[in-house]
């Protein structure tokens, strides 16, 4: 048989898997990432309800543990000096599937501190034009039970690298 044959099979064998393999997401049933957010997730001066978003998270990594939600505003910086923190959430079993939508999102994990030093989920209130909200989700690979205070995704990103072992994304714009 050609050697190329050796070198080239196991390539192509390779590059087919890669394209299938599931990856870790994180959906709302409620908006498509990059769009407009529902109403019901700004700020009560905003007409909103002050309800946190409700995701869909499938195909974690193996050797998840625990899972981390973070929320920033990133668009904030030019009002607020820094990155908005809007939700975080710590301690939240590594096989959720579903995280509902919920009154300032204090029904699932370790609900940490948000910009407005509260705990819990705080809602969308741009005071200049539309923002971008980013949400992430970290797959860790051990226990995580602390309490998160004022916690940007970079911030958050930068102090766990060695735990994190998945990250999935989703965003929306409101204003």
């Amino acid at each position: 048989m050609n050697k190329s044959f050796y070198i080239v099979v196991p390539f192509f064998l390779a590059l087919c898997f890669s394209y299938t393999a599931d990856a870790f997401e994180v959906t709302s049933p409620a908006f498509e990432d990059g769009g407009k957010l529902p109403q019901i997730y700004a700020c009560t001066r905003q007409g909103g309800e002050n309800y946190s978003w409700e995701l869909n998270i499938r195909d974690v990594p193996a050797g998840t543990v625990t899972l981390v939600v973070i929320m920033d505003d990133p668009d904030a910086k030019s009002v607020a000096g820094h990155t908005w923190v809007h939700w975080n959430v710590s301690n939240i079993a590594g096989d959720t599937q579903t995280i509902p939508s919920v009154k300032s999102g204090k029904k699932i994990g370790k609900s940490g501190y948000n910009s407005n030093r509260v705990k819990g989920y705080w809602g969308m209130c741009p005071p200049n034009g539309e923002h971008k909200y980013i949400l992430a989700v970290y797959a860790l690979k051990v226990e995580f039970k602390k309490t998160l205070s004022e916690m940007t995704r970079k911030k958050f990103e930068k102090k766990y690298k060695d735990e994190i072992i998945g990250k999935a994304e989703i965003s929306g714009r409101w204003g």
